[in-house]
């Protein structure tokens, strides 16, 4: 955790020391940093070295970093605080155990020798920071004295080399065997992500002289490019020799590049400002060393790598070459100066880099010879097994294998006689205090000088909580399908009692269609002979029958007529409600013409004038429009004002957009035609726009306007029916508009 920060007057005090100015980001931080908190106390009592330091830190474009006093407390600059990754902020102020984290484990002796060395040396190497893309910060530490002469700190300047190339030398290389070791880098990588390499390599002269650095480099830059954008599949090296040219080519089955990609990449080769990285350095590298790059890509089928180099040594400078197979040189750790083979064949500086490999690695990495006993034995084996290395060297390996298992190392050590490599073993070993782990094991045959297999290296990986999350995700998903299984059970049971309520549904609308057919006619019958009996006796006896007694016959005439016609517009609705009458392309001109057919005579009674707009076409139901129009003029006759002329107008219109979003019962997607039947009749009170739908909602008195209060009740059915909607504006004694919305 970072100390509090500085209240604004500490603030303030602490800014006004000039030595502290400058460094944006960073020099903020240390100026608000509670310092009287930490190791190195008040800012006013600092040594003026340290103030020295801090000045040159807050002030220097180089990426540096300081740690000062025996805890190593830790502050850098802004061209540091990139390559510091998640650690910046909290690393400023903190002692470097904490800003470095497991990494001091390793940093920690060479700051203590540069701490407690009395001759003060410059320039030591110190750490490699390597970012994406094959840049690489170099930094080296130099001690710090304070007025006594004794070490105070260290302070580490870094220099980026991504395009400031080490000197060059070209040897004479054994290109395969080389690419070869090299691709094993990357065994473990491809097989995790569950893909695979293909190897095929021609025969190639002997006579190539590379830059070992560069090809390092070239290769590992295609590898990586080709495996981040390969989600399945693989990645394919070819090395090949034709016309006097060397020929490696790097493809891949991944996502490929579109052309404009490619042509962005094209250009950035081309730019000679812009720092080179990536495909760009691989182009810088192949052009320096007088060779081509290529590339090609389909975008959905993967990409195509192809680099060319000339044979022999005559293009290359001669001061650069190295003749004899002695000079191999390794450019891999900051600091390295090349050394020669010796006899034993191999440098000082591969040593050093496989021993770091193998002291930094999270995996256990164990040397054994072909007897099983333990020669080499890394700290993440000491994490992993809980046995230091003093405990295991020179034992058996077997003290890590459970019984159970003990058979599988004779196997081992017949397949690493063989030569044969062992990827990806999975097996359980056992722990110092018994623990079984789930481990997976990759084990390489090790060979002397002359080729002989001599022993095994072993990398073991601890898989046990894979194995855990393995099994509890089987689990999940037995249970998932357990219950997948029962909902699928579920799901059917309730699909057959849907289909038997169907059934009786449709069962029940049946038989309830043809009750009302019977009632109907049960009731019609007896309503037509009161009609007919009532008619008789008026005709035969209007001159005999006093006046109340006629009167009380119209009554029973009227009465019989509205019930008659009630039931059978109750038997309509019913129709509607139950019967689905087949949808075709339907002209609402022709519909309409019909209906005013039907009330020629009564628009000639009451002298009507109706204005008719063009109609659209629709898929609906010839039937329902029908009873629609019917319904529609006939209250538009029927409601209209005796003070004026009756006008009635019939048109549609096409909804907007916005029309159709403004009204939520509509489909968005779709479109619509509004049917309008406006009138200038009675209107009505706009508060009983929606009550008028209702069935048997009337408005009106029954002796001044005659109906059922069905009909507007029929025309929502209907335009429900057809997946729309209707609605009604009026103004009383000014007139009604109805307006009909359907899809179109």
């Amino acid at each position: 955790m970072m100390n509090a920060p500085l209240t604004a007057t500490l603030r303030e005090e602490t800014a006004a020391y000039g030595f502290l100015s400058g460094g944006s980001e960073t020099g903020e931080l240390i100026r608000s940093f509670n310092w009287d908190a930490s190791a190195l106390g008040p800012v006013n009592q600092w040594p003026s070295c340290l103030k020295t330091c801090i000045r040159i830190l807050l002030t220097s474009p180089q990426p540096m970093f300081l740690w000062w006093g025996q805890e190593g407390i830790h502050l850098y600059n802004d061209a540091c605080k990139a390559l510091l990754g998640d650690k910046h902020p909290a690393a400023m102020g903190q002692p470097a155990a904490i800003a470095w984290g497991r990494l001091w484990e390793q940093l920690q002796p060479r700051f203590s020798s540069l701490l407690n060395e009395e001759a003060v040396a410059a320039g030591i190497p110190l750490l490699q920071i390597v970012q994406q893309e094959g840049i690489y910060y170099y930094f080296s530490g130099s001690p710090i004295p304070d007025e006594t002469g004794h070490i105070a700190g260290v302070l580490a300047i870094g220099a980026a080399a991504n395009n400031s190339h080490p000197p060059l030398t070209y040897s004479k290389t054994d290109v395969s065997g080389f690419t070869r070791s090299l691709l094993h880098h990357f065994d473990d990588i491809i097989a995790q992500a569950g893909l695979t390499l293909v190897v095929n390599f021609d025969p190639v002269t002997p006579d190539v002289y590379i830059d070992r650095d560069m090809w390092e480099k070239v290769l590992f830059i295609l590898l990586t490019n080709a495996l981040r954008y390969t989600l399945q599949g693989g990645v394919a090296v070819r090395l090949s020799q034709s016309d006097g040219t060397l020929q490696l080519t790097v493809s891949d089955s991944g996502i490929g590049m579109s052309h404009a990609m490619q042509t962005a990449i094209g250009e950035r080769f081309l730019r000679g400002d812009a720092p080179k990285t990536g495909l760009a350095l691989v182009d810088e590298l192949v052009k320096r060393d007088g060779g081509t790059f290529n590339m090609s890509s389909t975008v959905g089928e993967g990409s195509v790598f192809r680099i060319t180099f000339p044979v022999g040594k005559e293009h290359l400078p001669a001061d650069k070459v190295v003749n004899g197979d002695a000079a191999v040189v390794y450019k891999l750790y900051p600091g390295f100066t090349p050394h020669r083979v010796s006899d034993t064949g191999v440098t000082q500086q591969e040593m050093s880099h496989l021993a770091a490999i193998v002291e930094f690695s999270d995996d256990a990495i164990i040397g054994k010879t072909l007897d099983g006993i333990v020669t080499s034995w890394n700290p993440a084996a000491e994490r992993l097994f809980g046995y230091t290395a003093e405990e295991m060297i020179g034992t058996s390996i077997t003290r890590i294998i459970p019984p159970d298992k003990l058979m599988e190392e004779p196997v081992i050590l017949q397949q690493l006689r063989a030569g044969q490599r062992i990827d990806h073993f999975e097996t359980k070993r056992m722990t110092k205090s018994g623990t079984l782990l789930d481990i997976s094991l990759t084990i390489s045959p090790v060979k002397d000088l002359q080729g002989n297999i001599i022993g095994a290296s072993k990398i073991a990986r601890d898989v046990t909580h894979q194995r855990e999350l393995f099994s509890a995700l089987k689990e999940s998903e037995s249970k998932y399908m357990q219950l997948a299984f029962k909902l699928e059970a579920m799901v059917e049971q309730r699909t057959n009692e849907l289909l038997e309520a169907n059934f009786y549904l449709r069962k029940s609308n049946q038989e309830l269609e043809q009750f009302a057919y019977i009632t109907s006619h049960d009731l019609q019958e007896p309503l037509r002979k009161i009609q007919t009996f009532a008619g008789m006796l008026y005709n035969n006896s209007k001159d005999v029958l006093p006046e109340t007694s006629r009167i009380y016959i119209d009554k029973v005439m009227l009465s019989a007529k509205r019930m008659s016609q009630l039931i059978s517009e109750l038997l309509d609705y019913s129709r509607l409600i139950h019967v689905k009458d087949p949808f075709v392309e339907t002209d609402l001109n022709d519909i309409l013409v019909k209906v005013l057919n039907d009330f020629e005579v009564l628009i000639g009674q009451r002298d009507v004038q109706i204005n008719i707009g063009n109609l659209p076409c629709l898929m609906a139901s010839p039937l329902q429009m029908n009873q629609l129009f019917h319904n529609l003029l006939g209250n538009a006759i029927k409601f209209s004002s005796s003070r004026r002329k009756p006008v009635i107008e019939i048109y549609a219109e096409r909804l907007g957009v916005a029309d159709i979003a403004a009204l939520p019962e509509l489909d968005t997607g779709r479109e619509y035609n509004a049917i309008v039947v406006k009138d200038n009749g009675i209107g009505f009170d706009q508060i009983y726009s929606d009550k008028i739908f209702q069935i048997f909602q009337r408005l009106n008195d029954r002796t001044a306007f005659e109906g059922t209060g069905i009909g507007l009740a029929l025309c929502s059915k209907i335009a429900i029916n057809h997946k729309g909607i209707i609605y009604a504006t009026g103004i009383p004694d000014q007139g009604a508009c109805f307006r009909v919305i359907l899809p179109v």
